[in-house]
């Protein structure tokens, strides 16, 4: 008896075994090349020869990707949102896959776009739709920015300055991002403050604004994030000179004090950019 049903599941493995289809050998193929793949990316910081050879296999994937990162996007999900284990290295190899794709992921637009908004996958939907990029994946990251909830913020906060080369997306932007600049929260200020300085957009209405962020926040890493972002406006920044050379003077905080004395030198030297 045991032998006979031994061999009805042998049978059936065997019949199993012949009737899959070409299509689900190649989808089969294609899930364990994306997997290895993902491993070999690491994260947007590594370099080499075998992280250049994984980039190149995975855009030959294209869209073919999509639905192994769909899977990979719903478990770190899950991992996330538990806290179970560690995430930062499968959260490094998504932003990775999105790097390296681009484009190509747009078609998961609209599910990275609810992930944001509700809080999922914080790790990795902001980086995600800015390496998308385009405008709707841009006003989405600005919409993020009134969310209620101060990580949703933060993350848009964070990621919307991938879109400094985005007129429509960096304007919107630079208005939401003015307004966080009184929020309670002193990160949630001095994200607002450093990606104002990285657009580098409307000097006449964000020099002024920082430099009252440089001048009255009560957080020194405010003031000085504030400073370091006027420095970047060089000299369309000229009009606050005083008022930084005044801050180095007498900011009660040494390390503010020395960031004013670097921005003013950049506000007042001709920068290949103006």
């Amino acid at each position: 008896m045991c032998k006979r049903i031994l061999l009805r599941i042998f049978v059936r493995m065997l019949v199993g075994l012949v009737v899959i289809t070409p299509a689900a050998a190649a989808f089969a193929w294609e899930k364990r090349e994306f997997e290895t793949v993902l491993k070999a990316l690491g994260s947007p910081f590594e370099t080499g020869p075998a992280r250049d050879e994984a980039a190149e296999v995975l855009r030959s994937m294209g869209t073919n990707a999509l639905p192994f990162l769909r899977q990979e996007l719903r478990t770190y999900e899950r991992i996330e949102s538990t806290k179970a284990s560690p995430v930062t290295d499968r959260k490094l190899q998504l932003q990775a896959v999105f790097e390296v794709l681009g484009t190509n992921a747009a078609p998961l637009l609209p599910e990275l776009i609810e992930d944001l908004h509700a809080g999922r996958n914080l790790g990795v939907a902001p980086y995600a739709l800015a390496r998308i990029g385009g405008e709707q994946a841009g006003i989405a990251l600005v919409n993020a920015m009134t969310n209620s909830n101060l990580q949703i913020r933060i993350s848009g906060a964070i990621a919307v300055r991938y879109f400094e080369t985005n007129a429509t997306v960096a304007e919107k932007a630079v208005v939401a991002l003015s307004e966080i600049l009184s929020h309670d929260s002193g990160v949630m200020r001095a994200t607002a403050a450093d990606t104002l300085g990285i657009l580098e957009r409307s000097p006449a209405f964000i020099v002024p604004v920082l430099l009252a962020a440089a001048q009255k926040d009560s957080d020194p890493v405010v003031r000085m994030v504030a400073l370091k972002s006027l420095g970047r406006f060089g000299t369309n920044a000229i009009v606050a000179k005083s008022a930084i050379a005044e801050i180095a003077n007498s900011d009660k905080d040494e390390d503010v004090r020395r960031l004013a004395r670097q921005a003013l030198q950049a506000v007042s030297v001709e920068g290949p950019g103006h």
